[in-house]
């Protein structure tokens, strides 16, 4: 008697999961559009912080809410496994971004860029990844989709590519716009896809989090990422789920 409520649960937060990303997608895609683009947060005046974790905060409502729907979503499904490749990936991650940026930007930069990037890496290789392997899950090889569905999401979103401030900052006067806009959104979507797979390998954001912030922000945003992550841990563990595991099982709607 309790599975049909339960499992239209189920199907309505996989719906509304849906139309949740398709919309917070759309915002990015036009914010990155109309807003002149500025690399990193550096830049941001203090008066626009508060708007910026904001809209940053969208990148971490699903994490937050499924879960407590009761509805079949856990967690560390999410990317929150602890495993021995996940510490070995974000290890090596770590040694070779701090290599090539060893950049220190001040310390409320890299905790702002930090919340910034890790809400990104939760948001596409956490929300939107296990979504399309819930969607895809009896297709042949679901993880497939989620690495293709995420990363070219992550690609689309990415619309200052269009900027012509874009191209005075990345581009050459010998190169035409539009391949400059095509190179550019295939590179993106190439490092979705490598950092797909490393969250596919490794069932965690983590080592993804870590390449992310420390590329863009330097290495003192390592210890925020560790917090962030520490943070939705500790949560998953005080809701009795398994942390210690290669691959969180996904309930079928």
């Amino acid at each position: 008697m309790n599975a049909h409520p339960l499992k239209n649960r189920e199907i309505l937060a996989l719906r509304w999961a849906a139309i949740y990303a398709a919309g917070c997608l759309a915002i990015f895609a036009a914010l990155n559009f109309f807003r002149a683009y500025s690399a990193g947060t550096a830049n941001v005046q203090p008066t626009g912080i508060p708007l910026v974790l904001a809209f940053w905060s969208l990148l971490y409502l699903p994490t937050v809410i499924l879960p407590l729907l009761n509805a079949g979503w856990q967690v560390v499904e999410f990317g929150f496994a602890i495993n021995p490749p996940m510490a070995l990936a974000s290890v090596l991650a770590a040694t070779v971004c701090v290599a090539m940026n060893r950049q220190l930007v001040p310390w409320d930069s890299a905790a702002l860029e930090a919340f910034g990037r890790t809400g990104e890496e939760l948001f596409f290789r956490g929300f939107l990844f296990t979504l399309a392997l819930r969607l895809f899950q009896n297709r042949r090889r679901p993880w497939l989709w989620a690495v293709g569905l995420s990363s070219l999401a992550f690609a689309c979103v990415h619309t200052q590519a269009f900027q012509a401030s874009y191209y005075d900052r990345y581009g050459t006067s010998s190169l035409s716009p539009a391949f400059l806009i095509t190179q550019s959104l295939l590179n993106i979507f190439a490092m979705g896809v490598g950092l797909a797979l490393v969250r596919w390998a490794t069932h965690s954001i983590l080592p993804c989090a870590v390449i992310h912030c420390l590329i863009n922000g330097g290495p003192l945003t390592l210890p925020f990422v560790a917090l962030i992550y520490a943070g939705f841990c500790f949560w998953a563990y005080r809701r009795g789920e398994t942390l210690w595991s290669k691959a969180p099982p996904i309930r079928a709607p």
